[in-house]
C-alpha cells in the first residue's frame, strides 16, 4: 500500500520593494507573508494574506480581519449567487455543567 507525502505549506519570501522611505537596504530585502484559508460554517471560504505580521497577534484580531474579508466577499458577489446562510459572530459555545 502506498501512500503519499501529505501536501505540505511552504513560506513564501517576497522581496520588499524597499519604498516607505524608512532606512533598510536597497530593496532586497525579504518579507514573510502568510496566507490563510478559512472555511466558514455558511459554506463560504475567505482568504486573509497577512504581509510581514509581528510575531503574535490575538485572536480577536485574526477574527476582525476575518470578518472583514468575508464582508468584501459579500459585498463584491453578484446579486445572481445563491445567498449564503448568515452566520451569527456572537454566539460562542455553551457548556453544561454536572
Amino acid at each position: 500500500m502506498d501512500v503519499k507525502p501529505g501536501r505540505k505549506r511552504r513560506l513564501e519570501l517576497v522581496p520588499h520593494d524597499g519604498g516607505g522611505g524608512g532606512g533598510g537596504g536597497e530593496g532586497g530585502e525579504r518579507v514573510v507573508v502568510y496566507k490563510f484559508k478559512i472555511l466558514l460554517p455558511n459554506g463560504m471560504a475567505v482568504i486573509v494574506i497577512l504581509p510581514d505580521p509581528k510575531p503574535e497577534m490575538w485572536v480577536q484580531d485574526f477574527i476582525g480581519l476575518v470578518k472583514r474579508e468575508y464582508t468584501l466577499a459579500q459585498r463584491g458577489s453578484s446579486p445572481s449567487m445563491k445567498k449564503k446562510r448568515t452566520l451569527n459572530w456572537e454566539s460562542g459555545r455553551r457548556v453544561r455543567g454536572g
